[in-house]
């Protein structure tokens, strides 16, 4: 999933699996309602039938192989999740989603990969002022002077000046 979340996110979440010769996989995935919105899945693998069914904060799935003509050899998306972060939610709250209950099978021997979980901080919303608070400029005077709202200055330096350091800080 992203690396930064905000209330009103679209957010995408991927569901890979590693391993050898793998042709089937099952689990859930669980996701606070209070939080989250479930909007869609979409399949990304190949040659993989994949069935989702969501409810109450759940879902669950079940991928096989099909045609057991394209196993899994490394690590595969096998389909990604579609959530919106709910306006409710406040910066500071952590958003949990988690894959639980999971069994993976080569056809000869099944096996549980280990439970995982994708968290983040809900950050701060994007501030709509993009107005600087200061604008610095070392060995050289800009024009015009100043002033939160422009967004152009000229410098002029003498052709000795082979580096010019400018500083700023946002409102």
């Amino acid at each position: 999933g992203p690396g930064t979340i905000r209330a009103g996110d679209n957010i995408k979440v991927s569901v890979n699996l590693t391993g050898s010769g793998i042709q089937a996989a099952m689990g859930r995935i669980s996701f606070d309602t209070s939080k989250l919105t479930y909007n869609s899945t979409s399949d990304n693998l190949t040659g993989w039938a994949i069935d989702i069914e969501q409810s109450s904060g759940n879902i669950t799935f079940l991928a096989i192989d099909d045609k057991l003509a394209a196993p899994i050899n490394s690590n595969k998306t096998l389909f990604s999740i579609n959530f919106t972060v709910r306006s409710s939610v406040n910066a500071g709250d952590t958003i949990t989603i988690t894959a639980n209950n999971l069994e993976a099978s080569d056809g000869a021997k099944d096996f549980n990969p280990a439970n995982a979980t994708f968290q983040r901080e809900v950050s701060q919303p994007l501030s709509s002022n993009n107005n600087l608070s200061s604008l610095n400029v070392q060995n050289a005077t800009i024009s015009p002077a100043f002033a939160a709202g422009t967004t152009s200055y000229t410098a002029t330096v003498p052709f000795s000046v082979s580096r010019l350091e400018l500083s700023a800080q946002a409102q």
